[in-house]
């Protein structure tokens, strides 16, 4: 690591946990702990939980946790070095000089990553001063001819890179940066024969530029016609192109109420210059996960905007389903007849395009409309076979209020009897219960299977037990006899455990620096979810004495059942040892927990 565990735990103390979400979400206090609705996913209830007394966050939606690290590590897409420095610096703790050889590579990483954030900015900055040198009119000349204004060639840092093929290359060689350096850029191309090259050549620039208003990469177009039509930087050590999407850093505090996602450059900036300042486009690359995952920290809404063409509405029909499973309510925007939102404002104007935002189009109708070209609606045969797909989406709605909408739009729509439509949805939505009858079925008999198995106590009482020692670790002395190690079945709960009783060894569990152990990110949400759920809400002390005690009896009692069993079916069984343990099962019944 970077930094070693005691001036990360300085950092952390000097930093409350619920002053670092704050800003970011709003907080009520609700017991012990505060409650906001979720960052990283559509919460439209506050499932968020962050434990001031423990300094953690975890979320009872998504399942999401970690300390007040990883929070800004996910909502600002920090590494973990950049959050220590920047609570440091917020904590007035300065940054330790340490010379191991650990640190030293680590240091020289994160330096690495430094100087490749200046060269783009610098870079930024060159393709933006072209635009104002004669060799830069056909840049200049092009956004002039696309509509866009001078404030918004500035907001956006728009440039040009010249014809030259290598004026770039000669201006960051005379900043002093090495061909080492400029190397791995993504920036240039080097071969033995003809040096390096300019990436971008004869191209207007588009600056990628993430949520801390770095720039990380670029997008060309080429001016004329030239190949590729749009170039893109290639991933480098500052750019994940999975993970970002274009102009996130204008929309993010301007798309609450809903983003637009579109597929281009152009099509963003024209939208900001006509005041939808919430349009987002991903980055040439097919709609993905992660960029999901920036857009849940944002909204609830999404309004489509891709292009109407047969590729357009493919990207749409391939990104809803994503979008869908991450809680996100989606619309789509209808463009026809334009191609793009931005001949759609060139042509009709802001009003026309707002006009069509208020009527976005639902996913049910649009799915609908876009399975038309499926079939033959002109035959009989062709569009029976469409009414019968089209019960089976409308079987799946399950509000019966929203499903008599689309029932009644389809009837209107392509001219079916209304009473023949609803017996076709009635029949798709018996097969749709007999299905899930036979997949019940078989979880039934999984579980009888399961419940004819000697009585247990689960995973989760033991999970419960570890989750009270964090907040009481004065219970530890007295269950350790009862309660060791080995009683905690998986590996990562037993894990877990460890860490938790050696720390209550020393009579405190420092929960943040339990969660900075753990490298994976599941494992990581579910110790968060351990830690966060099962709480004892019941102020009484005695109910807490009591609760903890009757789990403590329980995995006991199982405890010396098994050892008993193991012995008794034991050829070699030592009935010294058999009379040892039926003492032990009889005592801890007898066990009392008692808190200070």
């Amino acid at each position: 690591m970077f930094y070693d565990d005691n001036f990360i735990n300085r950092v952390k103390d000097a930093n409350d946990i619920v002053d670092i979400i704050s800003p970011y979400v709003s907080l009520r206090k609700s017991g012990s702990n505060y409650m906001g609705q979720c960052p990283f996913h559509n919460d439209r209830s506050p499932s968020f939980s962050v434990s001031q007394s423990r300094q953690f966050f975890y979320c009872f939606g998504c399942h999401v946790g970690g300390n007040v690290f990883h929070f800004l590590e996910m909502y600002e897409n920090m590494d973990f070095p950049e959050a220590v420095e920047y609570l440091a610096e917020r904590g007035g703790i300065p940054l330790p000089e340490d010379t191991s050889q650990n640190v030293k590579e680590v240091q020289k990483k994160r330096n690495e990553a430094e100087e490749m954030h200046q060269i783009y900015r610098e870079t930024a900055t060159f393709y933006m001063e072209n635009l104002k040198k004669p060799e830069g009119k056909p840049g200049l000349q092009y956004f002039q001819e696309r509509g866009l204004q001078p404030v918004t060639i500035f907001e956006f840092a728009l440039g040009y890179a010249d014809k030259s093929g290598d004026s770039l290359y000669r201006h960051l060689k005379g900043k002093g940066y090495p061909d080492r350096v400029l190397q791995k850029s993504g920036l240039f191309y080097f071969d033995e024969k003809s040096g390096a090259r300019d990436r971008f050549w004869n191209r207007v620039m588009f600056p990628i530029i993430d949520s801390r208003k770095h720039v990380i990469a670029f997008g060309g177009r080429v001016l004329g016609e030239g190949k590729p039509k749009y170039l893109n930087s290639p991933e480098t050590m500052i750019f994940n192109k999975r993970k970002h999407l274009f102009a996130y850093n204008l929309a993010r505090n301007q798309g609450k109420h809903g983003l637009i996602l579109c597929e281009g450059y152009m099509d963003v900036i024209s939208l900001h210059q006509a005041g939808f300042k919430q349009a987002v486009a991903s980055l040439g690359t097919a709609f993905t996960e992660e960029q999901c995952k920036l857009i849940t920290r944002i909204t609830h809404n999404v309004y489509l905007c891709y292009d109407s063409d047969f590729a357009g509405t493919d990207a749409a029909m391939r990104a809803i389903p994503m979008l869908m499973e991450n809680g996100l309510t989606v619309k789509i925007i209808h463009l026809a007849p334009c191609k793009d939102p931005d001949e759609l404002i060139k042509k009709y104007g802001a009003e026309e395009f707002q006009k069509r935002l208020d009527q976005a189009e639902t996913f049910y109708t649009f799915q609908v409309s876009n399975l038309e070209r499926d079939y033959d609606l002109k035959s009989a045969e062709g569009k029976t076979e469409f009414i019968l797909k089209v019960a089976e989406y409308c079987a799946e709605i399950e509000d019966e209020i929203t499903r008599g909408f689309y029932r009644d739009y389809v009837c209107e729509r392509y001219h079916v009897e209304e009473r023949a439509f609803e017996k076709r949805i009635r029949e798709a939505a018996r097969r749709k219960e007999q299905e899930g009858r036979k997949r019940e079925d078989v979880e039934i008999r999984k579980n009888q299977r399961e419940s004819m198995q000697p009585e247990r106590v689960d995973e989760k009482s033991r999970e419960v037990l570890l989750n009270w020692i964090t907040c009481y670790p004065e219970i530890y002395s007295q269950i350790r006899e009862y309660v060791p190690l080995e009683e905690y079945g998986g590996e990562s709960l037993r894990s877990l455990a460890g860490m938790i009783y050696e720390q209550a060894e020393n009579g405190k569990v420092d929960v943040p620096s339990i969660l900075m152990k753990i490298e994976d990110e599941e494992m990581r949400n579910r110790v968060s979810g351990i830690l966060c759920g099962n709480q004892l809400v019941n102020e009484d002390k005695k109910s807490y004495e009591k609760a903890i005690t009757d789990v403590v009896r329980r995995i006991g009692r199982e405890r010396y059942q098994r050892e008993l069993r193991e012995m008794s079916q034991s050829k070699n069984g030592d009935s010294e040892k058999m009379s040892s343990i039926v003492k032990k099962m009889q005592s801890i019944n007898l066990v009392e927990i008692h808190l200070n």
